[in-house]
């Protein structure tokens, strides 16, 4: 039993991409929760997945009564969470998106179908971590790029006299303002 999206949200995956993932695996389905946030999940009911379902609900429900610190958007992307898993699904990874879902979550989750099939247990963790540090390696390199003070101190450094990237030095020692080094000829005094 599929889960109507109509209670999930106004948008529905784009086609291609539901084809592509039900290609793979038929119990497979990408999920609007709100937010830009996606979930990959197999269709797979269990009565273990329900009783889980139903103690974060109500966990959700006892956290609403005594007050919470969570925005309303927050709490009604958990419940509908804990409504998908209630309905047998199995969440596979989460995704925030601008925009709509495009072939990369089949082309991830078809990567990650032929690592569970053809890697050890290992080789996949290895691989995992690997991908975590440089995932936080793009992201602190993005943030240093995105910080203005480091675009101030490389304005400075790079044109400061003594780094200029104009700057060259003739043979002699001579500064050349143009960035050619200038030759003289010398004239043989016959």
């Amino acid at each position: 039993m599929r889960v109507s999206v109509a209670g999930f949200g106004s948008r529905i995956a784009p086609p291609h991409v539901l084809n592509g993932l039900r290609t793979l695996d038929p119990a497979s389905d990408l999920i609007y929760l709100g937010s830009g946030k996606w979930i990959l999940a197999l269709l797979k009911p269990s009565s273990e997945r329900r009783i889980q379902a139903s103690r974060m609900l109500d966990r959700l429900d006892q956290e609403i009564k005594h007050g919470t610190s969570r925005s309303a958007e927050s709490i009604r992307q958990r419940a509908r969470f804990a409504l998908l898993v209630y309905a047998g699904y199995q969440v596979i990874d989460t995704y925030e998106i601008q925009g709509d879902p495009d072939s990369s979550i089949v082309h991830d989750y078809a990567r990650a179908l032929w690592m569970l099939r053809h890697k050890s247990e290992a080789e996949q963790m290895r691989d995992a971590i690997e991908s975590a540090e440089k995932r936080q390696a793009q992201e602190a390199a993005r943030k240093d790029l995105m910080d203005e003070g480091r675009h101030k101190d490389a304005w400075r450094y790079a044109f400061t006299r003594s780094h200029a990237v104009t700057r060259n030095d003739n043979h002699l020692g001579q500064i050349v303002p143009s960035g050619r080094i200038r030759h003289t000829l010398k004239k043989d005094a016959a």
